[in-house]
């Protein structure tokens, strides 16, 4: 949605949100059965949105209930599946052995950690936004647990990692699935070659345009 958000005529939502009205949907979401009896209202006031939105998705639900008690309906993303392309648009991917891209991927994690991720996490939550939308991203929801008891240190580590991964792969499916990619093979390592290999595929395209 984000790509095709640039370089598609997608229209978004012109509703407003009423802050007070979620906050108390999610104070409801927050008590036992909360979720399930707020999906279930969904159900009877937009059963289709229902059916797209897990109950599991509270901030969806949410959102879906608070645009029909404004009065308008739940959007729905598949009616807008092929918005129209505002430009000749040439997306580039680049791929690698799926081994190696999650190896780097795990690197990537301990380096954070070595960063400062953790306290940067700490400041934000002690600071009171431990439950705020920004902190469930991968690499805060997991350290949030672990301030709360629910994981030791090393194991939100690793499902820093693996949650990592499963967004990495959840990515490559949808561009292979529902773009139009000119895809790259970086092998085992990137090397410099193989990024001009790209450069001229787009020299290319230029000289085509320009003839």
């Amino acid at each position: 949605m984000y790509v095709k958000s640039v370089t598609s005529d997608w229209q978004f939502e012109d509703q407003p949100a009423n802050l007070a009205w979620r906050e108390k949907m999610e104070q409801l979401a927050n008590q036992p059965g909360g979720k399930e009896e707020l999906h279930e209202a969904l159900r009877k006031q937009d059963e289709s949105a229902a059916e797209r939105i897990h109950q599991n998705n509270t901030r969806k639900v949410i959102r879906a209930l608070e645009l029909i008690h404004s009065g308008k309906s739940a959007p729905d993303p598949l009616s807008q599946t092929n918005p129209a392309l505002l430009y000749d648009v040439i997306i580039i991917g680049l791929e690698m052995e799926r081994s190696k891209l999650y190896s780097r991927i795990e690197q990537r994690v301990d380096r954070m950690i070595d960063q400062g991720l953790v306290q940067e996490v700490e400041r934000l939550y002690e600071e009171g936004y431990a439950h705020t939308q920004a902190m469930k991203a991968i690499g805060y929801k997991e350290l949030v647990a672990y301030f709360e008891g629910e994981y030791s240190f090393e194991q939100a580590v690793d499902r820093i990692k693996i949650h990592s991964r499963q967004f990495a792969k959840r990515q490559l499916t949808w561009f292979k699935n529902k773009e139009t990619v000119t895809w790259f093979d970086m092998g085992a390592e990137p090397k410099s070659e193989d990024f001009q290999g790209i450069v001229k595929f787009l020299e290319g395209i230029v000289q085509d345009v320009s003839k």
